[in-house]
């Protein structure tokens, strides 16, 4: 119960991460590079604030296993700080810059954390970061231990640098939202850096992660308003995420033929239904996996990444279609064109070409039907 009571905020942040990271694992149909991101982050803080007591708990304990419980505690603990400092900046860096191979290039702002896993593998020979006592199990902080402190601080200098940099680039209130984020964590080294018995240094953490999901990952531009399908601007980050991979990927594009007179004769709430039915069952037709997204209007756009060449699901729709209750729905026509990405094609250069294939069906289509 002392325990309890003594970490009790650790128990809180614990709980509200946890809830955090079940809330994005189950809204995350797509994996987009921010979100796998903090939920990498949720794991490592996690796992920091439940290591930080440890060491107090198993520290002067002289049952057995307790001296190696605290050496590895106090070793994760250590190691664990600039891995959470790099990962953040790299949620920092992609949330500005939208290039995971940027972070790649950068390992992630993983430099720090190499480095003090190396000197951590040193300490255990030669006391540089802590040692502890063998006989009465006792930690010690050792003469380098600052080392770890300022690599941090200067991982955190560079992204407020990072931050200022890309001012211009961003809305502002994305721009404050992200010095928060980075400014919570600082505060609460400072904070446990003046008093140990403070533990505010990874809680702090948490609260940022929970700025960062209510700002970033619950944004509403990431689905469209109407018919609840991702938006243009998600396909936009997707799919230059896909190009950015060099993943196999397909892009199938749909309009809605005569939608424009379903509206102005049946009225827009019909229009709205249709749309809405229409988004249902491309919902139904592909895959999880599949990224379904409304583009505007009566425009569509799905980004296949399984084999085949897509007609199978075209098939699927005008069938699905046909076996609506809805009279308007079963009677619905569609243009569409598929394109697979090519290594070296552009984003502007698929959508043209992907949209393009679209128009000339509905030409033969009105060719064939009339007008």
């Amino acid at each position: 119960m002392q325990y309890l009571i003594q970490f009790q905020i650790n128990i809180y942040a614990v709980l509200m991460l946890l809830v955090i990271f079940m809330i994005t694992s189950m809204q995350m149909r797509i994996k987009f590079p921010s979100k796998k991101l903090l939920q990498l982050i949720i794991l490592v803080n996690i796992a920091s604030i439940i290591t930080e007591p440890l060491t107090w708990v198993f520290d002067t304990q002289l049952y057995p296993a307790a001296f190696l419980i605290n050496h590895v505690t106090n070793f994760l603990l250590v190691l664990l700080s600039p891995v959470l400092a790099g990962l953040l900046i790299s949620y920092v860096d992609i949330t500005l810059n939208n290039d995971q191979r940027r972070l790649r290039k950068r390992l992630y702002y993983q430099g720090p954390a190499i480095l003090v896993f190396i000197l951590l593998c040193i300490n255990f020979f030669t006391p540089i970061y802590y040692w502890i006592e063998p006989e009465l199990n006792l930690y010690q902080s050792g003469p380098l231990l600052w080392v770890n402190y300022v690599l941090i601080l200067i991982l955190y200098l560079y992204t407020y640098f990072l931050v200022l940099v890309n001012r211009n680039k961003q809305d502002l209130s994305r721009i404050h939202t992200l010095v928060v984020i980075l400014s919570l964590p600082v505060i609460g080294m400072i904070i446990q850096t003046l008093d140990s018995r403070l533990n505010f240094s990874w809680t702090t953490i948490s609260l940022g992660i929970l700025v960062a999901y209510s700002f970033f990952e619950t944004s509403p531009g990431e689905k469209d308003y109407l018919t609840g399908l991702y938006s243009r601007s998600s396909y936009d980050r997707y799919v230059h995420q896909l190009i950015d991979e060099h993943r196999d990927f397909q892009i199938m594009m749909i309009d809605l033929n005569g939608f424009k007179q379903i509206n102005d004769v049946e009225g827009h709430h019909i229009g709205d239904y249709v749309l809405l039915e229409f988004s249902k069952i491309l919902l139904q037709t592909f895959s999880r996996e599949q990224m379904v997204a409304r583009l505007a209007g009566d425009e569509f756009v799905i980004v296949i990444e399984s084999a085949g060449s897509g007609q199978v699901q075209v098939e699927d729709i005008y069938s699905r279609c046909r076996r609506h209750m809805n009279p308007l729905m079963q009677q619905l026509q569609f243009s569409y064109g598929i394109e697979a990405y090519q290594d070296g094609v552009t984003f502007n250069e698929l959508y043209i070409q992907v949209d393009k294939k679209m128009y000339t069906h509905k030409e033969e289509l009105k060719r064939i039907q009339g007008p």
